[in-house]
């Protein structure tokens, strides 16, 4: 029981400095400028390490087939891992076959490892699984990603690999690269970690290939495109009952008790409100593996959680039943199919048309 306690409070003091942190970056609270000193010694190891690769005395590993990196620049959830999800599918449509790297962020395994849509996540980590599950394509997570990448190409016949994040993991050569940010909080203050939420300097952004931003533009590139999330469907948990928006809120009401263990769970809940939902969330840090005592008390009504902390409340047998995902699409304001087709010729990729 002592420990049980001690590892509920451990969980709850790391939420709320993740919470802290982001309040504070994403706001410009002044006392972040005390970290600066320690801001500067990152971004000269970045700017080091970048440049070591730059000019060849660190060797980056080059795939047989193109490589198309989807990271993002800040800390925290930018929506990348919907995009890779739009993008594998974009290319399978242009009769491309896609495969998938990770870095298995959570999970604990002998890597490289293939996933498999019912792969464990205390193995693969959250989103390795959701990316599987979701795509139908080959998947393999490994935190050193060139060694996933060529365990992929041993065991899957692909013409382009894409990787969930792994924008600054330079060991891996890429042919593409697309950044996401999240439209409203953009880059925060602006600063380097640990005063900012940012990995890299902003004028990273200017090498990329694409900048993808959620919800609204960034104006911080005069070329960038505009992602947002629909509700495709709400999906029970355990028995996968799937329900459209309406048909949800004629069975359960529109007030929800929503859970979310993620980078952003101000995103998830902007998505339940533009739904018209009522949202009581909780929040628990990213990659959060849940316990009973994570969820509300009551017996009574719903739990809605994101498609990523789906697969880790199954294992949560007394809430599971009652608990449903949203499931996200993503779509474009804009027509972008003749500008990523180009982009992608560039890189070596024949693309199908699709009439």
């Amino acid at each position: 029981m002592h420990a049980s306690f001690e590892a509920i409070a451990l969980r709850s003091l790391r939420s709320k400095i993740e919470r802290f942190l982001n309040r504070s970056w994403y706001s410009n609270r002044s006392w972040t400028t005390v970290l600066a000193p320690l801001s500067w010694v990152y971004g000269v190891l970045v700017k080091r390490r970048r440049n070591r690769y730059l000019q060849g005395k660190l060797l980056s590993w080059r795939s047989p087939v193109p490589v198309c990196v989807v990271g993002n620049l800040t800390l925290g959830g930018t929506g990348k891992t919907p995009l890779v999800v739009w993008l594998a599918r974009w290319l399978y449509m242009r009769n491309l076959r896609v495969g998938i790297v990770s870095r298995g962020y959570g999970g604990s395994a002998d890597y490289p490892l293939e996933v498999l849509p019912d792969t464990s996540f205390r193995l693969a980590g959250d989103e390795a699984v959701l990316l599987a599950r979701r795509t139908k394509c080959p998947v393999v997570v490994d935190p050193d990603r060139a060694k996933a990448v060529q365990k992929l190409i041993e065991l899957h016949d692909v013409d382009v690999v894409l990787s969930d994040d792994g924008l600054q993991h330079y060991g891996m050569d890429r042919s593409f690269e697309v950044a996401v940010l999240d439209g409203a909080r953009k880059i925060g203050n602006g600063r380097l970690l640990p005063s900012g939420p940012l990995r890299e300097p902003v004028c990273r952004l200017k090498t990329v290939d694409w900048l993808v931003a959620n919800s609204c533009k960034t104006d911080l590139l005069e070329d960038e495109s505009v992602m947002e999330y629909q509700v495709a469907a709400i999906i029970n948990v355990v028995d996968g009952t799937r329900l459209s928006i309406e048909e949800f809120q004629d069975r359960f009401g529109t007030n929800v008790n929503a859970v979310a263990g993620i980078g952003n769970p101000t995103r998830f809940e902007h998505t339940l409100l533009n739904a018209n939902f009522t949202v009581d969330l909780t929040v628990y840090p990213d990659h959060h593996v849940f316990a009973d005592s994570d969820f509300p008390n009551s017996s009574d009504g719903v739990i809605v959680v994101t498609e990523k902390d789906a697969q880790k409340i199954c294992e949560v047998t007394t809430v599971a039943p009652r608990t449903w995902y949203v499931e996200i699409e993503v779509q474009f304001e804009e027509e972008i199919d003749d500008f990523l087709t180009e982009k992608l010729r560039l890189c070596g990729l024949t693309l199908d048309v699709v009439t």
